[in-house]
């Protein structure tokens, strides 16, 4: 799980563009402005990166704490 700044550190802001169909400049804008990317645009990056950049990580003050533990194993 993770953001998208840390996402971004090993794949190209166009790789990310091209997956959640947007421009670079959006994905350049998010990059350095996480708090003001939207509710459904958070959603967008957790699905179309496979988790990777996580709507918890990204905009905790929407989404908090969803009770997802990487350590449970119940």
């Amino acid at each position: 799980m993770g953001t998208i700044t840390e996402y971004l550190k090993t794949h190209t802001h166009k790789h990310l563009a091209d997956l959640l169909g947007v421009s670079e400049q959006a994905v350049s804008y998010w990059s350095r402005n996480p708090g003001k990317i939207g509710a459904v645009a958070c959603c967008s990056l957790e699905i179309a990166t496979h988790g990777a950049i996580t709507r918890m990580d990204q905009r905790p003050d929407l989404f908090g704490d969803l009770g997802y533990d990487d350590d449970d194993t119940e």
